[in-house]
């Protein structure tokens, strides 16, 4: 069983942000706004969750005010519905738990696709943030609370997904051939990005030019909250840095 405890601290900010690598630090262009929307203390709002493993989901309030408020996000409004809902009782937390739920990151999957390699804001952010991880094992962690700091797109980070066998018929029906099990999947999003009208899915990955697994965890990451809280239509990229 899942569990949850709502904490809302005001977060210290970033110490390079007004130097000069102040321009990959975004979020200084829409601090204002969000001030004059959000309580300090009502900024972040963190859950712990026991899923197998402790993941700490956290949302920044200030974004998603300010960026679904913004006419060519609107059409996403029920998304922001979802990341509401991850911290309600009735939100299936039991699909996290189960030994007899496939989990994206190992589906017995291997898919394949076209990579565009470039180099944009997650990179250099991320460039930054790991200079300051006290460890490999806080990379992770320190790159995502970084990015909620200084990224003027990254909403929540720890994403909860999950499909279930109602959502394999539907994909199906619609002619979808991703080879679907029996059981559930679920998985973590490390971070979702609103930007620029378009919807961005980032997977954090130390070795991701040796990663085979990625495209596979992504198109599972990709269908997660959808088809029932993406509009049909709407742009959506995923990533992985």
């Amino acid at each position: 069983m899942s569990s949850s405890r709502p904490i809302h601290p005001p977060l210290p900010p970033c110490p390079y942000c007004h130097t000069t690598h102040k321009p990959i630090y975004t979020y200084h262009t829409i601090r204002d706004q969000i001030k004059r929307r959000i309580e300090p203390a009502g900024l972040i709002e963190k859950y712990y969750l026991q899923h197998r493993q402790v993941y700490l989901y956290t949302l920044h309030h200030g974004k998603l005010e300010l960026l679904f408020s913004y006419p060519y996000h609107r059409s996403y409004e029920p998304l922001r519905d979802y990341l509401a809902s991850l911290t309600r009782s009735n939100f299936p937390h039991h699909l996290f738990t189960p030994d007899e739920t496939d989990r994206s990151s190992n589906y017995p999957v291997l898919l394949s696709a076209n990579v565009t390699r470039k180099e944009n804001f997650a990179t250099k952010l991320a460039a930054r943030a790991l200079q300051i991880a006290p460890s490999n094992k806080k990379r992770h962690e320190t790159l995502q609370r970084f990015m909620l700091l200084n990224d003027s797109a990254t909403i929540p980070v720890e994403v909860l997904i999950y499909l279930t066998p109602e959502d394999f018929a539907h994909f199906q029906a619609r002619g979808f051939t991703f080879p679907f099990g029996e059981r559930p999947i679920t998985g973590h999003i490390d971070f979702l990005q609103l930007r620029s009208g378009l919807l961005h899915i980032l997977d954090y990955k130390p070795e991701a030019r040796k990663e085979k697994h990625a495209v596979t965890q992504l198109t599972i990451y990709a269908l997660g909250p959808f088809p029932a809280h993406r509009p049909a239509g709407e742009g959506l990229q995923v990533r992985v840095f």
